[in-house]
């Protein structure tokens, strides 16, 4: 056979191989397309499916579908739904009305092999496995997702996911995770699921199958509700890296990260909100909790241990803007709205907390703080600092340093300076024993604290005592109380101040401790400078038994004194006023409440002293209190260029509106000039005399003093010129008029008896002469109705040759007998045996 015949016939074999590899690769494409036309128009018989899906589930992979076709993409599958191994899982954990996958190749290796798949599904639902612990209500918007797509790896013993993408409530995840499958000893054959066998007592292992807080219905409709008040208007992502272990869900794994820009809550803007979320039991992780707003940023980080169910956390904030308080529940706004405190700036804080149950992690707090523009009950924070810590119930607030605003606007209605200053101190309060206490020191106006003090009546009363016109005070004060039962309460308060105000007096520096407690306030020391004036001692008030002890000298005038240990009368300052120099130095106790048990001795000098019926100098006096007697003994005196003494009785009984009083004084060499002068009244350059008299008087000092006098008295008049009083001006001018020849007149003795009674002041012997004549008068005098007394005149007196003269004349003297009436300012003198007056008129007065 020849080269040429050989090649030809190889050539034909060749050709009819490769003609009927066309025909039959013809063939296979053509079954190939037909049953690719097959299955995308008609999709996989039942049969077969029903044989595809029974394998799947052989493989521990619990799915149902209801038609499957295929497209270039890959395999479409309808109606697919995934359930849970658990028998309590009655419906789908995953429903999807599509599900587009491919199966990419198959993964072998020395032990397993499996398949990995690509899937896009649309149209998602799914429902809780009851081993998640959460049941979501079947209209609930978080059962369905409109388009995920994710790459799945199907091993005999896991599901990998990877690649996975979703679009969920308006937010993009990605999510890589690892599913476990059950092990066959868990799985009891012929069954979609069971429960895990029960070990024994001693090889018994911890296992959850549920997680420890079950979610209910209402309780996730009561979440979604308050997420839907959650508004992202930027851009949101999730990231999900999770691990779940069918055989004992303990063992699950997950990690979880948010972001999302331009975020709103309850209309609150902010900038970026991030989460990172951890869970690997026994921990769960918040690892990161941050929210921006305006530069300004809140962290919180937090762990809490499934098994020993236990908390801990740290939480920083540097978010000043107020309008975070629109984010906090109903209860915390009224609470601040009860105790008037209102926030300009929130504080900027650091805390700590636990570790501890989560009920009690108010109880486990610490960390400092700081806050601005703070204003509590009107009394405005400028700015304030320091740390925190609350443990089992109780608060501290330490190292505390706080700025207080001034109220200069107020001044005026407190009557001090009402200037702002700082102070620093420490807070607590014990809720197990209901009690708080307040320490401070620093300088500022007290009267600042009244409206926040108003709470504590005991602590506004003491401040409301004292003000501060120019200078703060430097002030060291503890309070506290038990908040259920205020009779607890104290305070201890000591400060120095210069220019300190104590009622109505101005105080050039003093220097007090006080100390409150079960009704007592202690006053020790006070020391007090009023210029050259002072007082130093120490006082002990009884508020409930209205009763103060006392201890103290000094030259400050006795109505700062009886100011502050005498609060219900006002007797030093009214109507006994004191001037000038005062040195008093007092001991004792004064029961205001019913005077039985007041029992003191006071040493009083005064350069002055004005009571109602006289002006007195020099004075030196002891006082002595017994019972409602309070008795001034031993008083000397300067009287209106003589001397006087005596003594005093006061009865104080509480209740009563009146001071009565009884009084029995001596005068010797009183001025005439002066007294008359003390009186008001004009003086003529020749009246003169010398006064001389004794006194006793019972009155009352709270009326004027003759309306319920009673007693007596005589006073004598030597050697004196004094025609020109105003009482004998009018008598004066008549005897001239009827005694023409007599140009000078005068008076020069008068000697007078007089009883107070009823108002009214009597005499019977009055007596009084000049050089040429004498009179005697007897008559009255009260308050409301003026003089009412008879004169009669001798012409001449009752001396030497001169009472023989008036003997002879005594039919004639009878002629100018005279009546006095009229005031004491206004006297009208008239003769009772004329008709007319010597000038020709009908009035004969003066």
């Amino acid at each position: 056979m020849n080269r040429s015949s050989l090649s030809k016939r190889v050539a034909g074999i060749i050709y009819g191989v490769v003609h009927n590899a066309v025909r039959v690769l013809t063939g296979i494409l053509v079954l190939l397309v037909g049953a690719f036309v097959f299955l995308r128009l008609y999709g996989v018989p039942d049969s077969a499916l029903q044989l595809i899906i029974n394998r799947v589930n052989a493989e521990g992979i619990p799915i149902h579908v209801e038609s499957l076709s295929l497209t270039l993409r890959g395999w479409l599958a309808e109606g697919v739904s995934y359930y849970s191994r658990h028998p309590d899982d009655l419906a789908p954990l995953f429903e999807a009305d599509e599900v587009l996958f491919a199966r990419r190749r198959e993964l072998e290796s020395a032990d397993s092999k499996g398949w990995k798949l690509d899937f896009e599904a649309r149209n998602i639902r799914f429902t809780p496995s009851v081993e998640w612990g959460v049941k979501l209500p079947e209209a609930c918007t978080w059962r369905r997702v409109d388009h995920a797509r994710l790459t799945m790896t199907m091993l005999p013993d896991r599901v990998e996911f990877s690649d996975a993408e979703m679009s969920w409530l308006g937010v993009d995840f990605l999510v890589e995770g690892v599913l476990l499958k059950k092990t066959p000893e868990h799985v009891v054959p012929g069954s979609r699921g069971t429960r895990p066998p029960k070990a024994g007592k001693e090889d018994r292992q911890p296992q959850e199958t549920v997680l420890p807080v079950y979610v209910g219905p209402e309780e996730f409709q009561a979440l979604e509700n308050r997420l839907k008040q959650l508004e992202i208007n930027g851009d949101a992502r999730v990231e999900l890296r999770f691990s779940v272990d069918m055989n004992n869900y303990a063992d699950s794994t997950l990690e979880a990260a948010a972001q999302a820009e331009a975020v709103a809550i309850r209309k609150v803007g902010f900038d970026r909100v991030a989460v990172d979320f951890a869970y690997a039991y026994p921990e769960l992780k918040l690892e990161q909790l941050s929210v921006v707003r305006n530069a300004q940023e809140l962290n919180l980080a937090a762990e809490y241990d499934l098994g020993s169910g236990l908390i801990q956390g740290q939480v920083n904030n540097s978010i000043t803007s107020s309008r975070l308080l629109l984010l906090a529940p109903q209860v915390v706004l009224d609470v601040l709205v009860k105790a008037q405190l209102q926030f300009d700036e929130l504080p900027a804080f650091s805390l700590r907390a636990g570790p501890c149950r989560p009920e009690e992690l108010p109880n486990h707090l610490a960390g400092s703080f700081s806050v601005r523009d703070l204003t509590y009950s009107g009394l405005l924070i400028e700015s304030a600092r320091g740390n925190i810590e609350r443990t089992n119930g109780f608060l501290e607030l330490s190292e505390l340093y706080a700025h207080v605003q001034g109220q200069e606007d107020r001044a005026e209605e407190f009557n001090s300076c009402m200037q702002g200053g700082a102070a620093t101190g420490r807070v607590f309060w014990d809720a197990n024993r209901a009690t708080f206490g307040v320490e401070a020191e620093g300088s500022l106006d007290p009267n600042l604290l009244i409206d926040p003090l108003s709470i504590v009546p005991i602590a506004t009363n003491v401040i409301d005592r004292f003000y501060f016109p120019t200078e703060l005070p430097q002030i060291s004060l503890k309070l506290g109380s038990c908040y259920t039962n205020w009779s607890t309460f104290y305070i201890d308060i000591s400060g120095v101040g210069h220019e300190v105000g104590f009622h109505e007096a101005l105080l050039s520096t003093a220097n007090v401790s006080a100390f409150y407690t079960n009704s007592v306030l202690t006053l020790d020391p006070i020391a007090a400078m009023d210029g050259v004036d002072f007082i130093k001692g120490e006082a002990e008030i009884n508020f409930r038994e209205d009763r103060v002890y006392f201890d103290a000298f000094g030259s400050i005038h006795p109505e700062l004194v009886e100011d502050a240990v005498w609060p219900y009368h006002n007797i030093f300052g009214h109507y006994l006023k004191t001037s000038g120099d005062t040195a008093v130095k007092a001991r004792g106790t004064v029961d205001w409440g019913s005077m039985e048990q007041t029992d003191f001795i006071a040493e009083v000098e005064a350069e002055g002293l004005e009571i109602p019926v006289a002006k007195m100098d020099r004075l030196k006096a002891t006082v002595i209190g017994s019972g409602p007697m309070i008795t001034v003994t031993n008083a000397v005196c300067d009287l209106y260029g003589g001397s006087g003494d005596g003594s005093f009785a006061l009865t104080l009984m509480p209740g009563s509106t009146n001071l009565p009083f009884f009084t029995r004084f001596r005068m010797n060499g009183v001025d005439v000039r002066q007294l008359q002068q003390s009186m008001g009244r004009p003086v003529r350059d020749r009246t003169m005399g010398r006064l001389t008299g004794q006194m006793t008087l019972a009155s009352d000092l709270t009326a004027p003093f003759l309306e319920h006098a009673d007693g007596g008295g005589s006073i004598s008049i030597e050697d004196g010129e004094l025609a020109d009083l105003p009482v004998f001006t009018a008598f004066s001018n008549i005897m001239r008029k009827v005694m023409p020849g007599f140009n000078f007149f005068s008076i020069t003795h008068l000697k007078c008896d007089f009883v107070f009674q009823h108002g009214l002041v009597k005499t019977d012997d009055a007596v009084f002469q000049g050089d040429l004549f004498s009179a005697t008068a007897s008559g009255l005098y009260s308050s409301t109705d003026g003089y009412d007394a008879n004169v009669r005149v001798n012409v001449f007196n009752n001396k030497g040759l001169s009472k023989v003269i008036r003997v002879i004349t005594s039919p004639i003297s009878k002629l100018f007998e005279m009546h006095l009436s009229g005031t004491l300012d206004e006297p009208v003198w008239r003769l009772k045996n004329f008709t007319t007056s010597p000038d020709g008129s009908d009035d004969d007065s003066g």
